[in-house]
């Protein structure tokens, strides 16, 4: 998961270029919502999914799983509310708390979800369909209080203290400071403490550890960035002038997996010996596909 920096400003601005009467559209539905105290009618945020599939570099905002970007790219894509609009489910159940090996406590958003933030900008980010349906789906787990607040974001964050991370927008940390990779492995960068809860929370609930597709890709990630490394040291002059262009783009927010890149290229630089480690293990599942060599996952809080 890695940090979509767009102002708010900017995002009116881009969402008002995309389609141009879509804010005063949404602006009724919210009134109509308030008369109501209750989500109802048409869901508006479907038109403007372009302008979060462009601002995500066609990833995943949970899992970074790169997506088409094609005329036909906007099926694989869903617009995925962060405050669920209708209900909120409690999580987990006693099934994914036992498979999970969950220690930590939970509390769960309004039950009757947040229905004024259902036509809400800074409420949206794009995700795969596993991301959103099967595990998001209505679901919002947090460590403070239930707010009575109903539309203002900073206030419910400050009051409820969401445990899923924001990766939209400047307000919250950046996701990069509360989750880093040990090889393919997502884990909590902080030792304890709120933000630590708030990463394995993510990574637990989004199975950013489990997922074999994730896995898989991010290895195939560690092997061809480890050749990238040795061809920039070793070879010849073209070759480390063009393996040094994948490793700076490999920094870039547009690279599949870039919180992994980024981790990768960082552990090489302070300890090539265990980045070799990390790469030898990638390179086993990518040519073995053992899944056992990394154990089960990331450390519990």
């Amino acid at each position: 998961m890695i940090r979509i920096p767009v102002t708010p400003q900017e995002l009116v601005r881009l969402i008002d270029q995309e389609v141009p009467d879509w804010r005063e559209r949404a602006a009724k539905q919210t009134q109509q919502v308030r008369k109501q105290k209750r989500f109802s009618g048409e869901g508006l945020w479907s038109e403007v999914k372009g302008v979060y599939m462009a601002l995500q570099h066609h990833k995943c905002a949970y899992c970074e799983r790169p997506m088409a970007e094609s005329p036909y790219a906007n099926i694989e894509y869903d617009v995925e509310h962060f405050r669920p609009k209708s209900r909120v489910i409690p999580w987990p159940d006693a099934k994914t708390a036992k498979e999970l090996r969950i220690r930590y406590k939970v509390r769960s958003g309004n039950p009757k979800g947040y229905p004024l933030l259902a036509h809400e900008p800074h409420n949206y980010v794009v995700t795969c369909k596993v991301c959103n349906s099967p595990l998001k789906a209505d679901h919002f787990p947090i460590d403070g209080e239930l707010s009575a607040e109903g539309s203002d974001i900073a206030k419910l964050n400050a009051e409820e203290k969401p445990l899923l991370i924001v990766p939209l927008g400047m307000a919250d940390p950046s996701p990069d400071e509360l989750i880093t990779f040990e090889g393919v492995l997502p884990v909590p960068a902080k030792r304890g403490g709120y933000d630590r809860k708030r990463a394995q929370v993510t990574i637990d609930f989004f199975r950013l550890h489990l997922r074999t597709d994730l896995r898989d890709g991010r290895a195939h990630l560690l092997v061809m960035l480890w050749e990238k490394l040795e061809r920039a040291k070793n070879g010849t002059p073209e070759q480390r002038r063009l393996a040094e262009q994948v490793l700076a783009a490999a920094r870039g927010n547009r690279f599949p997996h870039s919180r992994c890149a980024r981790a990768f290229l960082d552990l090489y630089e302070r300890d090539p010996a265990k980045a070799k480690d990390y790469y030898l293990a990638a390179h086993e599942l990518v040519v073995r596909k053992e899944p056992g060599l990394y154990g089960r996952g990331a450390s519990r809080s």
